[in-house]
This record gives structure tokens, sequence and C-alpha cells, in this order.
């Protein structure tokens, strides 16, 4: 046989593995977890079940001079709100079933999207960031940076920069985040103003999916002309990058640190620089939760090495599933897996640490936390620890 050919039939076995998987995953409803024991949910008199949870998610409170407002938008989307300014990550609003993943084409769905930016404050947004460039974390940004304003910039990896060309309005707002790597970039609103929010990219990397089983990996390697009849399997993942934001006080020291890592990885990828902790530790950790079996050192690993006063664990939602149903995690995650996530984050959790300000709807403690899509959360900043 020919290597062409070995490479086709290995190719071919690789997909019919992957949709024998997907199949048993669908089928299987037994897999789907969605609770959380009382353990790590002690805002509750009880386990926490995210299919009926007994409270709504908790609405935006009157934001305070000194707090620190988060959006949790579902998925990994996150809206992080500080003194008027916010900045966005990894928006994505639409659902495919779990077949469309693999031979699904991008078809945006406008009214999710208006449905999950509603109640934020839009013209506040500094910018978009993305961590890379799955489907499931770049396929609404051109519905959502079009609700933005015109000048608003997207820092993203260079394949999905290669896939907005497709949008030249939109292409000439977005950065790549390559040349960006472990330096601040100081945002600015839409006036050219400094913004009280800086970042620095972090390169990291993403766990396998199923086992060996790497969904959509490689880059993008040329310009898009068009999205039109795209395969979301064509949304290649790219670099993977984790996140350090700053939210700045007057003096230009940061008065609360989030580190933000939206696909689970190995230690020591997409650790910040020792250098940048001496200058403060990481107050707010959002961390993914799916694949975490996958990696080595991960949570706890990241937690330890930041100093980590609170970890919350997102992405942990079944984003096939339409949001309308009861919530269900990921396929892959079993309650068990969760729990183990949050006994090996929180043992890292450095005692200063403390939770929101109130307690959210979702699983919430002073060391973590698993707010429902659409919940507000507040956390009050301070002074250097």
């Amino acid at each position: 046989m020919s290597p062409l050919r070995r490479r086709r039939w290995g190719l071919g076995l690789a997909v019919a593995a992957v949709l024998i998987v997907v199949l048993l995953l669908a089928l299987s409803g037994c897999t789907h977890g969605h609770v959380i024991r009382h353990e790590f949910a002690p805002n509750h008199p009880g386990d926490f079940d995210f299919s009926e949870p007994p409270c709504s998610p908790a609405s935006r409170p009157e934001p305070r001079p000194d707090d620190a407002l988060l959006r949790y938008l579902g998925t990994a989307g996150v809206h992080l709100e500080w003194r008027g300014h916010a900045v966005l990550l990894a928006p994505f609003f639409s659902r495919y079933g779990m077949f469309d993943a693999l031979w699904g084409r991008v078809e945006i769905d406008e009214e999710a999207v208006e449905r999950g930016l509603s109640g934020l404050p839009l013209s506040s947004i500094d910018a978009v960031l993305l961590g890379h460039s799955h489907f499931d974390h770049v396929a609404d940004l051109p519905a959502v940076m079009r609700r933005l304003h015109s000048r608003t910039p997207a820092y993203v990896n260079r394949s999905a920069k290669r896939m907005l060309e497709a949008y030249p309005e939109l292409a000439l707002r977005a950065t790549d985040l390559e040349p960006r790597i472990e330096r601040w970039t100081q945002l600015k609103d839409a006036d050219g103003n400094p913004s009280p929010i800086r970042f620095m990219p972090l390169l990291s990397e993403h766990a396998d999916h199923l086992g060996w089983l790497h969904y959509a990996p490689g880059t993008v390697k040329k310009d898009w002309d068009s999205w039109n009849g795209r395969g979301l399997r064509a949304m290649k993942e790219g670099a993977t990058y984790s996140f350090l934001v700053d939210l700045l006080d007057e003096d230009g020291s940061p008065a609360f640190r989030v580190f933000l890592q939206d696909s689970s990885s190995s230690a020591p990828h997409g650790f910040p620089p020792d250098e940048v902790l001496v200058e403060r530790a990481v107050d707010l950790a959002i961390l993914c939760l799916p694949g975490f079996w996958n990696t080595e050192g991960y949570p706890e690993g990241i937690v330890a090495h930041t100093h980590a006063g609170h970890v919350m664990a997102v992405h942990y939602e079944d984003f096939f599933r339409p949001d309308d149903e009861p919530l269900r995690f990921v396929a892959t995650l079993t309650d068990g897996r969760a729990h183990e996530f949050l006994r090996r984050a929180t043992a890292e959790v450095r005692d200063a640490g403390s939770g929101p300000e109130p307690c959210t709807c979702g699983p919430c403690s002073r060391s973590s936390s698993m707010p429902l899509p659409g919940e507000w959360i507040r956390f009050r900043t301070g002074a250097t620890p």
C-alpha cells in the first residue's frame, strides 16, 4: 500500500472512531453529569443539580467603585467589567448538534447571539480575546464584532485572523496574538483613550478530546474569502493561548488580576512568567473544566503556580444541546470528574482567597464557583496582597 493510501486509510479509521464514540455518547445519557455535591456547593442546603437549579442566574448587581463585575456567558465566554470598561473573552452562543461538529456548516444564529449579548454594556467593551480558533470559540465572532463599536479590536490567533479575512471590515480590527506573547498590551477605548485594562497572552496548548482523538487540530494555512459553505471542522484550532488580564488602579498598578485558560492543558503550558507573578498573584483563575483528565498537572499546577485566590470552572455545559433544554455537562464530563477537578483545584487555592460577593446561584464557596450561564458575579478588589 502506498504512503498516501495508508494516510487516507488511517484518516478514515480515525473519522470512523470519532463517529462511533460520538454516537455512543449521544445515545448514552448516563455519561452526562449534572450534579455537584454539597461539599462544593455550600451556598445550598444540598447537592446542586444543574438540570433543575433551585434558583435563577444572578442578575447584574449595582457596581461599586472597587468591584470587578463578571458575567459568565456560557461555553467559555466571559464578560469582565471594570470602572466603565470591559473585555469580552471567547463569546459563543450558536448551537450545533454533535454530528454538525463533524459534517455541519457554519451557520451563525443571529438571534442566539442577540440573546447572549443582551444586557451587556456593549459600548464599554474595549476588546475581544480568543484563546484558540475551534468553532465553539470563533464561529460567532463576526456577529459579535458587528454589534460592538466599529473600532473595537479582536485579538486572535493567526488561524482566526485568516478566517476573518473573509470580512475585510472586520479583518482590519483583528490582531495576531503571536508577536504579543508574554508582553502586556494596554487596551484603549473607542476614542483612543487608555483603558484601565491590560492583558498578556501566554502560549498554551489544547488537551485531546477523547483519549488520543483531537478535534480539528492544525492551523488555517490561507486567508478565507468566504465563510459560506465552510465546515465547522475547517475552523482549525491554531495556536492556543491563555491570558492574564489586569484591572488597573488609578496609578497603573493591578488592583485585580485574572487568569483565563479556556482549554485544559498540561503543566507548565500557559503558565505566566514568575517575574510577573512577583508583582501580584492571581486573584481569580477562570479555568476550562473538560479534558483535564487528558492532561498532567492540571488544574492544580496552574492554581499553585499563580497562587490563585479563587477558581471559577467554565466550559462545563453541553453546548451541543439547545439552550432552552435542561443543562447537562459535556458528554465526557461525569459528576465524578467534575468533583475531581474541583477537589484538585481548591486544594491549591491560597488562604487569602475569597469568593464572589454575594455568592452565585451556581455552586459557590470562598475557593471555587461554577456560575450558571448568563450569571453575573461581583468580586471585591483591593490592594496588592
